[in-house]
């Protein structure tokens, strides 16, 4: 089924279930359930055409199938990168990849310090505040 069709019936199946929500008309939901019924039918036929298109070795090389197929049951992760261009420490803006990478390996590195250093911070706050009241 054309893209553009689908699009329409799938258009119309919503205008029918809006003009039955907005009249509360039994006939009007006599016409939606039918018609999506009938868009089911097809959405179902077209969804099943897909795949066998996909998967249809008379057209598709092997290479191609396991492609599909690891597409299809996402098997292998797509990898994403990420290029920071720049970094922007402590009002300091480095440019350079190596000082970017450094500078990231150090925050990760000194993250469980400082988390320590402020929970210790944080406590000794907190007996102050406690014995002052």
């Amino acid at each position: 089924m054309d893209n553009k069709i689908f699009k329409e019936k799938c258009f119309s199946q919503n205008t029918l279930c809006k003009k039955w929500i907005k009249t509360k008309n039994p006939e009007n939901k006599q016409n939606y359930i039918k018609y999506k019924k009938i868009f089911k039918a097809l959405a179902n036929q077209a969804q099943s055409d897909y795949y066998k298109q996909l998967f249809d070795t008379r057209v598709n090389s092997i290479k191609q199938l396991w492609a599909n197929l690891n597409n299809f049951c996402s098997l292998k992760p797509k990898s994403r990168k990420t290029d920071i261009s720049k970094l922007n420490i402590n009002g300091n803006e480095i440019t350079n990849k190596v000082d970017i990478c450094n500078a990231l390996n150090t925050c990760f590195c000194n993250i469980g310090q400082d988390l320590v250093n402020k929970l210790q911070q944080t406590n000794k706050n907190n007996h102050t505040n406690n014995f002052a009241d």
